[in-house]
């Protein structure tokens, strides 16, 4: 990503730039700013310089490329944290236009369907293919490859020794570490695996979608808790009212904390701060209730739009929300087109009782902190509009809604 080192690179100008000493590269002028810390959305101006932000809210700056941003909101880019990009069957350059083209400045891309397939040589053809893209794209290491050892045949092969190999090329966090049975008894594989990313300081992505516990979790409803739980999901879908699901979120969530956990606790224990983006619905109180931070991906609004409203509910109803933030994941080529990605997911959410404001914080904010403080630092110059920050900016229509 470089993002430090081109700060610093161009520091003394940006100081002057900042000061108003000096003609900017770009001002986007007459729009709104919105600002993800305050949720506040104010009026005014950004000028850019050198890639970066270098002053708000300032008249009369000299710049020598104007954009006109009436009737426009201004917001951070969004951040992809997780995708598989051969899942949408294109190369990196097709994916990133489509991306960039609906407002997705950075994309952190886990390649293991093709790693599975060709081994270290598809991760490399993918690498090799996503220089100078309008997006900033970074690869994971495929932790599961393959995906089910001993079980199944594959074209990699991936250990410690390959995760070191892999660092060493440029890769900048863990992939999804779905081999959770084998991360909780102790596997050697996959803890080598692990006890890599730790040692080399890669962040670690989590893949723990809980399936047993939400299993049984119906069966072991009463006939009048069971009665709460279908009513008020019936009344949230025909009242069109995602509130009407307070009360099988309360029934279910005072269910699953009377659970044991002792396997998500020895998960946790392996891979330390993580983000899962397998989280379907009620278990995302399980989750939160032991340090967990949450990814909502398009697979909830794709593939399980029955459980969707319960997984929204939870997250309406916290208090805290900086521990969500929002990713792709899988999406096929038609998705992909009509959805516009990040984009895609961000409208599902406010069209299924989010505010855009919040939603906006999932996939900008939320997204960067969570990067920069398990371990990539240039993360900490994405996800708000502020001077001094990246100047990775995206236009959306007003209102923001």
């Amino acid at each position: 990503m470089d993002l430090l080192k081109k700060r610093l690179d161009c520091y003394d100008e940006l100081l002057r730039a900042a000061r108003g000493e000096i003609t900017v590269d770009l001002l986007i002028q007459g729009g709104h700013i919105l600002n993800v810390l305050t949720g506040e959305i104010l009026k005014g101006d950004l000028a850019v310089h050198k890639g970066f932000i270098v002053s708000m809210f300032t008249e009369g700056i000299q710049a020598r490329q104007v954009v006109d941003a009436r009737y426009k909101v201004a917001v951070p880019a969004f951040i992809d944290p997780h995708v598989h990009i051969e899942s949408s069957m294109v190369l990196p350059p097709g994916y990133a236009e489509v991306a960039a083209a609906n407002g997705t400045g950075t994309i952190l891309a886990d390649p293991h369907e093709i790693v599975n397939v060709m081994g270290m040589e598809g991760w490399s053809m993918m690498a090799d293919n996503a220089a100078d893209l309008p997006v900033r794209l970074l690869f994971d290491i495929p932790t599961c490859v393959p995906c089910k050892r001993e079980a199944e045949s594959s074209g990699g092969d991936i250990k410690a020794p390959e995760v070191r190999e892999l660092a060493r090329r440029g890769a900048r966090k863990l992939g999804e570490l779905m081999s959770f049975g084998e991360i909780v008894a102790g596997e050697e594989v996959m803890t080598d695996i692990i006890k890599a990313g730790w040692e080399l300081g890669l962040p670690r992505d989590a893949h723990y979608p809980m399936i047993d516990v939400l299993g049984g979790l119906f069966s072991s409803l009463n006939p009048l808790q069971l009665a709460g739980v279908m009513l008020g999901m019936l009344g949230s879908k025909l009242l069109r009212w995602p509130g009407a699901n307070a009360l099988p979120m309360a029934i279910i969530t005072r269910k699953l904390r009377k659970q044991g956990y002792n396997d998500l606790h020895a998960y946790l224990v392996a891979l330390g701060p993580t983000a899962d983006h397998e989280t379907y619905g009620p278990e995302i109180q399980a989750k939160l209730d032991h340090g967990m931070r949450l990814i909502v991906s398009s697979h909830i609004f794709l593939t399980m739009p029955m459980m969707m409203p319960l997984l929204l509910q939870g997250v309406r109803r916290l208090r805290y929300k900086d521990a969500i933030g929002m990713c792709t994941d899988d999406i096929w080529p038609d998705d992909l087109l009509t959805m516009g990605g990040m984009a895609g997911v961000l409208r599902l959410m406010v069209k299924n009782g989010v505010s855009p404001v919040d939603a906006v914080r999932f996939a900008t904010l939320n997204n960067a902190q969570r990067l920069a403080s398990a371990g990539i630092p240039d993360a900490s110059l994405l996800g708000m509009l502020a001077p001094g920050m990246a100047a990775d900016i995206a236009l959306v229509a007003a209102p923001l809604r």
